[in-house]
């Protein structure tokens, strides 16, 4: 059973389930899911009688598809998946996609066969042979499940390698094809919908209309200085994929320094590092080089109407000092180091609003109750409560803060584990939230360092509605995981 290093911030449960099928989640994408056509069509409307759009009145909102940071994870209102891994008797890794039940607070293999051990591709829950050289991210639709298998992103990296003259270098690319399988909700019927040329790559960001899945491809270079190998990535793309008529196409260029933030209506929010000029790879791998440039840039976010093309700007921060930014149900919330204040920009407008605040805000999260992530209703905005996080850490250390946006009321959070850290949400749905309530640090003894470091041993997981954790109040109720749980 591994254990690792607790700076790697992950768990070790000794909990194991085996059995699957009478818990399978059925073959449905949850509540949202459920969102009127009537809906759809009213916000298409209104969207067609603004100013300067072009919007097509069939393909619909976007819809931002991915939850976390690595996009391995994905959340229905009935429960959630992620990726999973655990070595064999032949201390091989298996990959596994697992589903969390938040009816019966258990986790499961995503697996509707008897007695299987989830250990071969014949298991449903088995990522393809595939996905254990490279990396695999899951999505969803109001229909579907998706999987994204892809070569590892390596760009951004530099090697040192050592060789005689009498020796060749030799470095074999990963030439596996990005692919896109779907399934059911249940893991059934998993097919292969899409596949790209070899060379290519996918980055962790997927999102989709009505008829529709958005990816960001590029290809990866290498530029030899000496001995040092500098790996870079070029060529990046937004693409459409049209699910109906099996048809992909380019939609724009995308710089490397541009980060897709999030969606909304049918406009594309893009995040942009501006230096001012060109920079070489082998500058960017040159810490003290890097940093300079880093301090003297700018940090551009823009709206781009994913049609006509257009863009408008929305903030503009030096990057001397830090920065954060969500987008939630149509508003880009930011804020900015030093700054007392969040602001509030509406995506449909691009109207901005600034909320005081008494201290200045790292922005970790922004939850809406009643609503899950994927809603885009306008109402629910004023329910929204952001958690952030002092840019400074006090003597009592890292803490987190409730600010109503509402009313304006800043309260800090007592819901903590037994180190006095906040607890971590991984997932939510209307209601709830799915968060790792706490964790337990053990010693471990590492015989190459000689040396005894923290390790975590235990982790518990657990759903507390939003309304008890907004409150203040732990009504915690644990869920049941698998080994290590979505920590390992």
């Amino acid at each position: 059973m591994k254990k690792i290093v607790i700076c790697i911030i992950s768990i070790l449960l000794a909990v194991s389930i085996t059995g699957c099928a009478s818990n399978a989640p059925a073959s449905s994408g949850g509540r949202q899911s459920g969102q009127g056509k009537e809906t759809t069509k009213e916000k298409q409307e209104e969207q067609k009688q603004k100013e300067g759009s072009d919007e097509p009145d069939s393909e619909g909102s976007l819809v931002w598809r991915i939850d976390g940071v690595l996009a391995e994870s994905v959340n229905t209102e009935e429960g959630h998946y992620y990726i999973g891994s655990e070595e064999d008797e032949e201390n091989q890794t298996i990959y596994t996609i697992r589903y969390v039940d938040y009816k019966t607070r258990q986790e499961i293999y995503l697996c509707n066969q008897p007695n299987c051990k989830h250990d071969t591709n014949a298991c449903n829950a088995v990522l393809p042979e595939e996905a254990v050289l490279g990396s695999s991210y899951l999505f969803k639709d109001d229909n579907y499940l998706y999987l994204a298998v892809t070569p590892v992103d390596s760009s951004g990296s530099v090697s040192e390698i050592s060789y005689s003259a009498e020796t060749t270098l030799s470095m074999t690319p990963d030439l596996t094809p990005p692919t896109i399988y779907r399934m059911k909700f249940d893991g059934t019927d998993r097919e292969k919908i899409y596949s790209m040329d070899s060379g290519y790559l996918m980055e962790p960001i997927f999102f989709t209309d009505n008829h529709s899945i958005y990816m960001v491809t590029k290809k990866i270079s290498e530029e030899k200085d000496g001995k040092a190998t500098y790996i870079t990535g070029y060529d990046r793309k937004l693409l459409r994929y049209n699910m109906e008529n099996k048809k992909s196409e380019e939609i724009m260029d995308l710089d490397n320094e541009q980060t897709i933030l999030g969606v909304s209506g049918r406009q594309l929010v893009i995040g942009m590092t501006d230096y001012g000029r060109e920079v070489t790879v082998k500058e960017q791998q040159d810490d003290a080089t890097f940093n300079k440039l880093f301090e003297n840039s700018e940090y551009i976010i823009t709206s781009h109407n994913i049609d006509t093309k257009k863009a408008v700007e929305l903030k503009r921060y030096k990057q001397n000092k830090l920065h954060s930014e969500r987008i939630r149900n149509g508003i880009l919330y930011s804020s900015y180091e030093g700054e007392k204040e969040i602001s509030m920009i509406a995506l449909d407008t691009n109207e901005e609003k600034k909320l005081p605040t008494k201290q200045s805000y790292q922005i970790e999260y922004v939850l809406e109750q009643g609503v899950d992530m994927y809603t885009q209703d306008e109402q629910a905005r004023a329910t929204a409560a952001i958690i952030g996080s002092p840019w400074d850490i006090d003597e009592e250390g890292y803490s987190s803060y409730l600010i109503n946006v509402k009313e304006g009321t800043e309260t800090k959070s007592t819901l903590k584990n037994r180190y006095h850290k906040p607890i971590e949400i991984i997932a939510e749905n209307s209601d709830f939230l799915y968060v790792v309530s706490d964790y337990e640090e053990v010693k471990e003894y590492v015989p190459w360092m000689d040396l005894y470091q923290d390790v975590i041993g235990k982790v518990t997981y657990s759903i507390i509605s939003k309304k008890d954790f907004c409150e203040n109040k732990d009504s915690y109720q644990n869920v049941k995981v698998i080994n290590m749980g979505e920590w390992g």
